[in-house]
């Protein structure tokens, strides 16, 4: 999952959304754009809480990896999310892109990722 945020957040809705993905079982979490470190540590906390709240150990289910881009341009948030993303229990087999926004980019986004490659970035 990479969370492209380019809308201010309340904390209230950076909690809603990080409880959604934690309760969609998302293992791995790439945030960029506003707010992103703030988002990284909200689902971080939420993976705690969850922990807490079910009485469970953190050996018991996979770990969520959660990375933030709050210095890199979006090309190279893409980057990292399509070519250095992985789980060390988790294979990822799929991509999700969510985009936080007043504009839908939405097309602009998948074209971004599916265009983004290692010789871009050279």
């Amino acid at each position: 999952m990479l969370i492209v945020i380019e809308k201010e957040m309340t904390g209230t809705q950076q909690l809603e959304l990080a409880r959604k993905l934690i309760g969609a079982q998302a293992f791995f979490v790439c945030a960029w754009g506003l707010q992103c470190e703030r988002m990284h540590d909200v689902v971080d906390d939420v993976c705690a809480e969850q922990e807490v709240l079910e009485k469970r150990c953190a050996d018991d289910v996979p770990v969520v990896m959660t990375t933030w881009h709050s210095k890199e341009n979006l090309e190279e948030a893409f980057w990292f999310f399509r070519e250095l993303a992985e789980h060390p229990d988790v294979p990822i087999t799929s991509a999700l892109i969510f985009h936080v926004a007043d504009v839908d980019k939405c097309q602009e986004l998948i074209a971004l990722h599916n265009a983004v490659s290692v010789e871009d970035l050279r």
